[in-house]
């Protein structure tokens, strides 16, 4: 969960001074029934200041914890620059974040209600339709995939890329796969491949050089 890395962070941060004012509400101002809820032996709240690892891992009340303090930094998160175009450009529609996938995390679904369209990157070897159609039936707006691919090392460039087939004639199974199952759900509007052309052979700005066009 976000909140966990906001915890572990060594930095002084503004948004950790508002998850830990947070948790002195939630708590009564009262250290001693933090430590109760997550098992630890804090002195006071200055203590959450220092860098703590997977606070959510510690019990059942502090994963809520931290569930409930990820959800808010998501929502602000999306709030602040949605509010802001929609005030320049009312009449175009807001695409969403492009998640990096979702393992099954709900706090990723946190902001929804400032966007026209839920879209995330989705590299995997099948859509989980069950997964896909699970986030459309909770959010009440449309899914749209925004990158997935998948490479060969038959021919061409020396990686596969994220997601791999035998050969190209593989590929192009996956790719009729993939989109085939997303259409046959009512609540995706889209899918883009990524990418038309092979990478550069040497690497583009970021060194990948792989063989997905």
């Amino acid at each position: 969960y976000i909140a966990d890395y906001l915890f572990a962070n060594p930095a002084s941060l503004v948004t950790k001074t508002v998850a830990i004012n947070y948790l002195k509400q939630q708590y009564n101002n009262s250290i001693t029934a933090l430590n109760n809820a997550w098992n630890t032996n804090f002195t006071s709240f200055d203590d959450l200041t220092r860098p703590i690892r997977n606070i959510s891992s510690f019990t059942g009340r502090a994963r809520e914890d931290i569930v409930d303090l990820s959800i808010m930094m998501i929502d602000e998160y999306i709030r602040v620059p949605s509010e802001a175009a929609k005030k320049v450009a009312p009449n175009h529609l807001n695409l969403g974040v492009r998640w990096g996938g979702l393992r099954n995390n709900d706090t990723l679904l946190a902001g929804t209600k400032y966007m026209d369209v839920f879209s995330l990157n989705y590299y995997t070897s099948y859509p989980d339709l069950a997964l896909i159609g699970r986030i459309t039936r909770l959010l009440n707006v449309p899914v749209m995939i925004t990158e997935f691919h998948s490479g060969s090392l038959d021919s061409g460039l020396w990686s596969n890329g994220l997601r791999g087939s035998p050969t190209q004639e593989e590929r192009g199974k996956y790719y009729s796969y993939y989109v085939e199952n997303l259409a046959a759900l009512p609540g995706v509007v889209g899918a883009h491949y990524f990418q038309l052309f092979d990478q550069p052979a040497l690497g583009h700005s970021g060194g990948e050089c792989t063989q997905i066009g």
